[in-house]
């Protein structure tokens, strides 16, 4: 068990029993008021509590402590580890639901972790091998490219489908898949963000999809070639209808070329967001998974906390 350094909290603007009464400025009027302070034993309580009349209530305990204190300890800089796989596909275009493993290569800095897996027609036997190769290589930051929405849901699919523990986190950790759903410019939007016990996937595909560089170097479509290319890693490419016709050592150069694409791309990405969770004193899967609004929660909640500012409503109500 770990103590947390303060419990869950948030405001109400009316008188609540056992709430501390406390002077603060309020955002809307940028004037003194007397609020209450109210604390919780977790943060399942705060929510249960919450009401048209409690502020700062919606920040996640995690963020609260980024915004507060900083995550404020050392650690060695973490190892990345880049893995790719190909499948045959049941349809005309790629369904992490149905297809089939074929092979997975892996890249790392160590030529140990550059390994290829095939077992032409034995996916089972492909998949175990790679997860022992996984856990002998025991990485911080696995690596891919779009393996939030494809690599990792085929690889849970086809370790469901042919009775294979996926246990690749850490202390025998399976991934799983922590889906979002919003509203983007008027559109349905999905985002998924991978799961994984001791261990923070880092999907590069995140990163170039919001590149304003990538934007401005004329990239649209943005796949690991595409993306590889601009940064000279020289991938290996192959007409996708031609993929089942390749020799062994045709699809191994193939495979492992995305798994060093990928690997190299993350080393590229990963540097940018590392210093940018030192700067900020927040943990790299704080920064790896974050949405758009985190950077900027911690950045002005740290500053509104030094002015005794508490922001009372979101920017849609007070801005319309």
């Amino acid at each position: 068990m770990v103590e947390p350094p303060f419990q869950p909290y948030c405001y109400s603007l009316r008188p609540v029993q056992g709430a501390k009464p406390v002077q603060k400025k309020l955002l809307s009027d940028m004037k003194y008021h007397t609020i209450y302070e109210m604390i919780f034993d977790n943060e399942d309580v705060l929510e249960r509590c919450r009401n048209a009349y409690t502020i700062d209530d919606r920040l996640p305990f995690k963020m609260r402590v980024a915004v507060d204190l900083g995550y404020k300890f050392l650690s060695n800089y973490p190892t990345l580890f880049g893995w790719d796989c190909e499948t045959i596909t049941t349809g005309l275009s790629p369904d992490s639901q149905t297809d089939t493993i074929d092979s997975i290569a892996t890249w790392g800095e160590k030529q140990s972790e550059r390994a290829f897996f095939y077992n032409k027609g034995k996916p089972k036997e492909t998949i175990l091998e790679f997860i022992e190769h996984f856990k002998s290589i025991d990485p911080d930051v696995p690596t891919d490219f779009n393996g939030r929405f494809y690599d990792y849901p085929v690889l849970i699919q086809n370790c469901n489908r042919f009775g294979i523990k996926c246990d690749i986190g850490r202390n025998g950790g399976i991934p799983y898949v922590l889906k979002n759903e919003f509203e983007k410019r008027g559109k349905g939007q999905t985002e998924h963000t991978i799961m994984l016990n001791g261990r923070v996937p880092f999907d590069i595909d995140k990163e170039t999809r919001n590149d304003y560089v990538l934007t401005i170097a004329g990239l649209k479509n943005r796949g690991l070639k595409e993306v590889a290319r601009h940064f000279k890693l020289n991938p290996i490419e192959v007409d996708y209808s031609k993929m089942q016709e390749l020799s062994y050592s045709e699809l191994e150069a193939y495979n492992l070329s995305d798994a060093r694409c990928t690997y190299e791309l993350g080393q590229i990405y990963f540097r940018g967001l590392y210093e940018l969770a030192e700067y900020l004193n927040i943990p790299v899967d704080a920064i790896i998974t974050r949405s758009p609004s985190h950077i900027g929660n911690i950045v002005l909640g740290r500053s509104f906390n030094q002015m005794g500012i508490v922001a009372d409503g979101a920017n849609k109500f007070r801005f319309p």
